[in-house]
Order: C-alpha cells, then sequence, then structure tokens
C-alpha cells in the first residue's frame, strides 16, 4: 500500500526546496536508483535533480519520457518532419504545419494552431488528455482521428498522448520499478497523466506531488487544475504558506486577482516579511511603443538587478525587441534558448556575432574557436594572405600567436585582431547582411563595455508560459490578449486567463509595471 502525498507551494514559497530535500531524504533512504523526478519539461525535472544527490539521468524527466522507455522507444510521429510531410500526403484536408508536436518546450502559446489539422490535431489531443470517451466526441474529430489513427498504423509509430495510453493499458510499473515518485509541477499534469501515475504509484511506497493549482497554465493542452487540486483533507497534504520572494504590494494584487477565480482551493499565504512593501505602478504606455519599453528597462535596472518584459503572447513583444537591438540593451530568455529572437547574444547551436565580437576582446590572442569564428564572416580579398581563408577553417589549431595571426591574415588584418579594433572587423565583414547582425553587439560595447557581451543580461523577454518558475526584481507585463485569449476571457475560459496573469504578476520580487492595453482585447489586469 503505497502513500500519496501533495505539497501546495503558491509563487516563491520554496517548492523546489522543499522538493530537492525530500528527493534527497528519500534516495539517502531507499538509494538513487529506487527515485523518479518527473515533471512536465525536462528543464524543471533536471533543476531538481542537479540540487539532489546523483540520481541516475534515466530516472530524471517528463511523464512522456518514461512512458517511452516503458513501451519501448517507438518511433513518435508527430515530432518528425518526414512523418508530418507523409502525413499531409495521406490527407491533404487537414494538412498540419511543421514540426507536428509544436511541444510545450517549444513555447506553445495561445493562437500558434495554424491549420485545420493543427487544430483537430489539438483538440483530440486535450479530449484523450482529459479522458473524455469517445462517444461524447464531435464527429468532426471522430472523422480526424479516424484517419490519424489509420496512418500512424501504416506508419508503425505512435504520437505522444498513445505513449501515456498505452503505457496506461499495458505498462502497471514505472521502469526500472522506483519505490518513490516525485512529480514537480504536478498542476500541470492532465488526467490520462494522473492515472498513468495513480497505477505505477500502486507498486511504489510513495508518490510525492508538488504545485499549485493557482499556477495551471497549460489548459490548451489538456491540463485543468481540479485534477490536481483537492480539499486538504489527505492526512500527508501540506501547504508551503510562506512567501520568500512577494513584497506585501505585489503579493495583495496578485491575491485579489487570483481570489475571483471560483471554485479555486483556499490556502494559507502570506508576503515576504520586510520593511519595504514593493510596488504596483500603472505604465501610461501600451506594448506597441518598443522605445518607451526600452526606455523604463534602462531605468528600471539602473535600480534593480533584474527586469522581465511579459506578454500573453510572442508578438506582443516585438516592437520591444527590436527596441533594444536598436538601442544596445541586452536581454536574453534563458527559459527558451530555441528562440533565437529571444536570445541574440547567446544561442543553443551555432556561433551568434556577439560571441564574435566577444572574441576580439579575450585576453592575449583570441583563442582557436574565436579565431576561427572571426575569420569566417571576413572578406577573403581584404583580411586574408591568398587562399588562407579556407585554411583557416580547416586547420587544426592549438595555441594563437603573432606568427600564427601573420600566415592566414594580412598585416592590417592581424594588427586589427591583435588591437581588438571592432570598427575594422565591422568594416570588413563579408556584406551587409553580417554588418547588420554585428550592429548589436558593437552597440552594446559602445553603451556598456566588451563585458556585457558575456555577463547575463539584466532584462529577460518572453512569454508568460515561457518563463513559468523563474523570478526577477520587476515585472513589466501587458494586459493584452490575442483574440483566442480574448475569447477565452469573454466565455468560459476566463479563470484560464486569470491563472495566466497571475503567474506573470508573481515572477516579482520588488515590484510590477502593467501597462497600457492596445485595445479593447484587455483582462483589465
Amino acid at each position: 500500500m503505497h502513500t500519496e502525498q501533495r505539497i501546495y507551494g503558491p509563487p516563491g514559497t520554496g517548492k523546489t526546496a522543499t522538493l530537492t530535500a525530500m528527493v534527497a531524504e528519500a534516495a539517502a533512504d531507499h538509494g538513487t536508483d529506487a527515485i523518479m523526478v518527473a515533471s512536465y519539461t525536462t528543464a524543471a525535472a533536471e533543476e531538481v535533480a542537479s540540487r539532489a544527490p546523483s540520481i541516475p539521468e534515466e530516472n530524471i524527466g517528463t511523464l512522456h519520457k518514461f512512458c517511452y522507455h516503458a513501451i519501448g522507444r517507438i518511433p513518435v510521429l508527430d515530432e518528425k518532419k518526414k512523418a508530418i510531410e507523409a502525413w499531409n500526403e495521406f490527407a491533404p484536408a487537414y494538412k498540419m504545419n511543421l514540426p507536428g508536436c509544436k511541444s510545450i518546450d517549444a513555447g506553445l502559446e495561445y493562437g500558434s494552431r495554424d491549420t485545420l489539422g493543427d487544430l483537430l490535431h489539438a483538440e483530440t489531443t486535450i479530449l484523450r488528455n482529459k479522458l473524455v470517451p469517445r462517444d461524447q466526441w464531435a464527429p468532426n474529430l471522430l472523422a480526424f482521428f479516424e484517419l490519424w489513427t489509420q496512418f500512424k498504423h501504416d506508419q508503425c509509430g505512435i504520437d505522444y498522448t498513445d505513449m501515456l495510453e498505452i503505457a496506461l493499458s499495458d505498462y502497471p510499473r514505472a521502469p526500472g520499478d522506483p519505490q518513490v515518485i516525485f512529480v514537480d509541477e504536478a498542476q500541470d499534469c492532465t488526467a490520462l497523466q494522473f492515472a498513468v501515475l495513480a497505477k505505477w504509484a500502486e507498486h511504489c511506497e510513495q508518490l510525492v506531488m508538488v504545485g499549485d493549482d493557482d499556477q495551471c497554465i497549460y489548459q490548451f493542452a489538456g491540463s485543468t487544475p481540479e485534477a490536481f487540486a483537492k480539499e486538504l483533507k489527505g492526512p500527508n497534504d501540506r501547504v508551503l504558506d510562506q512567501s520568500h520572494r512577494l513584497p506585501f504590494n505585489v503579493w495583495e494584487h496578485a491575491i485579489k486577482w487570483i481570489a475571483r477565480v471560483p471554485d479555486r482551493v483556499e490556502k494559507e499565504y502570506y508576503p515576504v516579511s520586510r520593511s519595504d512593501p514593493g510596488f504596483v505602478k500603472c505604465a501610461p504606455f501600451t506594448w506597441k511603443q518598443g522605445e518607451k519599453i526600452a526606455d523604463l528597462i534602462m531605468k528600471t535596472t539602473a535600480k534593480y538587478q533584474s527586469v522581465m518584459v511579459l506578454g500573453a503572447c510572442s508578438y506582443m513583444l516585438e516592437p520591444t525587441r527590436r527596441a533594444l537591438l536598436a538601442s544596445g540593451i541586452p536581454f536574453h530568455n534563458p527559459y527558451r534558448r530555441i528562440r533565437a529572437d529571444w536570445n541574440p547574444l547567446r544561442l543553443s547551436t551555432g556561433t551568434t556575432f556577439a560571441e564574435r565580437v566577444a572574441g576580439l576582446f579575450a585576453k592575449g590572442f583570441p583563442g582557436p574557436a574565436a579565431l576561427k569564428a572571426l575569420g569566417s564572416v571576413l572578406r577573403a580579398e581584404s583580411a586574408f594572405n591568398r587562399g588562407m581563408k579556407n585554411k583557416l577553417a580547416e586547420d587544426v589549431i592549438t595555441k594563437v600567436d603573432w606568427n600564427l595571426l601573420n600566415k592566414y591574415f594580412q598585416p592590417a588584418a592581424a594588427w586589427a585582431i591583435l588591437n581588438r579594433d571592432v570598427t575594422w572587423w565591422n568594416d570588413n565583414l563579408v556584406n551587409n547582411d553580417a554588418r547588420r547582425k554585428a550592429a548589436y553587439p558593437i552597440k552594446i560595447i559602445e553603451n556598456f563595455g566588451p563585458g556585457f557581451l558575456t555577463a547575463e543580461p539584466a532584462c529577460t523577454l518572453g512569454t508568460i508560459h515561457s518563463i513559468k518558475g523563474a523570478e526577477t526584481d520587476v515585472v513589466i507585463i501587458f494586459p493584452d490578449l490575442s483574440v483566442e485569449g480574448m475569447q477565452e476571457w469573454t466565455g468560459k475560459g476566463r479563470s484560464a486567463i486569470r491563472r495566466l496573469m497571475y503567474v506573470g504578476i508573481t515572477r516579482a520580487r520588488e515590484g510590477i509595471f502593467v501597462c497600457s492595453p492596445a485595445s479593447p482585447f484587455t483582462c483589465d489586469l
């Protein structure tokens, strides 16, 4: 007989620290091999495991990952480009965009379902995750799903939801037979995922679920706050009631906002105890006024260490992004590295122009990799000795010195690299596109110095979905909604919008600026 425990953790109450301590204790009692740590994203699970004893890598990840391993790593079709291309030929009336999976890690947001096939795939996925019986599905969804099922059979593959359904029906034990299963961000689990966990827990000693129903913001993917939240009657359930993040004014604004969600589980929850109550202010400009937002960011970071600019949809961030680039203000989104537009200084793959420029400012000679990166975008005729541009790319270099610079580069180029002459480097780039890309890091150097090319930016830019679990000193938030979001706000999805904005508000350690709405499509935050 297993025990089950729910730990409710409102924003800033130390969910991750609490879970980490429990993982460490369980690992000491049962051994690291007997512990499973699951979360909605791999990054979230790894964050917990990174602070705990050496839990094996195969025991850390998403529930989909565990199911995938349990059922035997069958090909997953809705993550493969060629499979979706084959589907579009098989059922052209239900064409899907690429990639088909549109995973949470890729930043799925309101308004990202582009085709009829995308929409029907998403809606059937939600129904399956909510365990809605097929006889309650609309005819158009059944018709689509019948074709999709036939296609998967012909391709000898599965989709993401099949992983869960097959694990639920055919695999009563979790892979590796863990004794204790920990689930972080449990409020984001769907009814289907909870069913899998419940079945696996029958063969474990303990199932621990940590989350906050008020922060359930993936309802478009099938999760529901009710699946996690229950009346606090369980003998093992507990609430983490002390925020270590929210000052009084931010806490009060957040509590008043989320309290208007009907039928939520009420919890004791207290702000940080300190003399400074923080602030909640209105900013007299909209998301469309990027220059104004950039100016506010500069003023904010002059006083505070960090700031986040948050919106419900990525297009609302575009004016600010362009203004930050034009002004040479460093920004990033470390929680969404795959978004190159939000991470112009460092990408998940490849070499940025910021890294190339930073290579110029290394102490002494640039390293071998930096030299290759610097040279790769220079004009051969004005920078290199004859035939040496390709040689620089091909040769194995272990040390850079003056003789090596003279081997590959013309004298003026060698001196420019040695003397960190970024103006010469920029003037000799291969084309205008390269100069356009280099303009941002060069502007940062002009404004702040070369150290800011490698330092962590003080400004984070992203959607509320992309930064869930993060925190910052100051939040700048847009109250605007997309057409789809406004339909939810004026219909049955108002609570989902409240939870989304609640997550945005509660990232702040010091205060929030609520911008003016740009249109009537707003939730009046």
